[in-house]
Formats: C-alpha cells, structure tokens, sequence
C-alpha cells in the first residue's frame, strides 16, 4: 500500500465491502419475493446469478436475507433491477 499510487488505492476501495451486524433491515421477505429470489420455480438460478453478481456464491432462499444484509448497498441496486425484469418463462 506504501507505493501505491492514489489511484490504485481508490480503485481498490472502490470493490470493498464490509460485513458486519445490520441492525437495519433494509430487504423484506416481500422483497425478494418480488423479485423473485425466493419461492418461485426459477428462484434458485436467479439467485445463483445473484450470488455470482455480488461475488458472495450460493445462497440458499432461507440464508438470502442475511447474507444480502451484509452487503445491502450493492444488493439494493441489484434488487432494483431485479424486480423490474421480468423475462419470460421464469
């Protein structure tokens, strides 16, 4: 990090997340529904999708809403995105 240039250093805090307690619960149930994520008889691919998107792998329907906790900036705009898309035969 010494000779890094400023940079690079921004670059790489611009791919940084935290994990921590989320006492905020920004995601409901009804979210991912929504979206699809869970309960559905595509949910698992997209949130097979989902977990390569956020580089946080698989997680199964009952693990979706805490592990998205932890990385809620980027999910939320992913979420979005999510429930606008609606493609066919999913």
């Amino acid at each position: 990090m010494e000779h890094a240039s400023p940079e690079a250093i921004r670059e790489a805090l611009a791919h940084v997340y935290t994990e921590g307690d989320s006492t905020v619960e920004n995601i409901s149930q009804a979210d991912l529904i929504h979206a699809r994520l869970v309960g559905g008889p595509a949910a698992k691919a997209r949130r097979e999708a989902l977990g390569e998107l956020l580089r946080i792998g698989y997680v199964n329907g009952k693990q979706l809403k805490k592990t998205t906790a932890d990385v809620s900036d980027q999910f939320g705009d992913i979420l979005a995105g999510y429930q606008t898309d609606r493609p066919r035969g999913g």
